[in-house]
């Protein structure tokens, strides 16, 4: 169940997709059926998802090469951000399992990268054992490696949040 202000946004959303990306709304459709079909995606569904939900919209501009990335969090919940990205634009072919991970640029430091870091996330695994956590630091430094251009140098901390996550 949507809020009138998710309603509302939703109703702009779908006015300003008319407009410029209207034209892309149904091969949208017909692509994410094509893709969930074993799910039992129907046209009717994937055009509610595209047009009420930021995140099918964007994962499909992603999968289709009209966008290069996404920006989401602040509207959406992680998981509600995860979960179109996982059934649309999915994994890396080969992947054990799927992580997250944080750029930090900091101006003006002699640490990491000229100033770059990628902090690798357990958010998606709570609790992963040895093999995903190494799992997890490899995938992290092929990312940094990728993004950054340079040799990776890993470390793994261990934290606690003393019961305020909810897992």
């Amino acid at each position: 169940m949507y809020s009138s202000k998710e309603a509302a946004d939703a109703d702009e959303y779908r006015g300003e997709n008319e407009g410029d990306n209207g034209h892309k709304l149904d091969e949208y459709v017909d692509a994410l059926v094509e893709l969930r079909k074993n799910k039992g995606m129907t046209p009717e569904e994937a055009r509610r998802l595209l047009t009420t939900d930021y995140m099918f919209y964007a994962c499909m501009m992603l999968k289709s090469g009209a966008a290069d990335g996404i920006v989401s969090g602040a509207c959406h919940s992680t998981a509600n951000t995860l979960r179109p990205a996982l059934q649309i634009v999915k994994t890396k072919p080969g992947s054990k399992i799927a992580s997250a991970f944080f750029v930090i640029d900091v101006p003006n430091c002699e640490y990491g990268e000229n100033g770059t870091f990628v902090f690798g996330d357990c958010g998606l695994n709570q609790n992963p054992n040895p093999e995903e956590l190494a799992v997890i630091a490899v995938s992290s430094a092929e990312s940094f490696r990728f993004l950054v251009g340079a040799e990776p140098k890993v470390a793994m901390l261990s934290h606690s949040s003393k019961g305020s996550a909810k897992h």
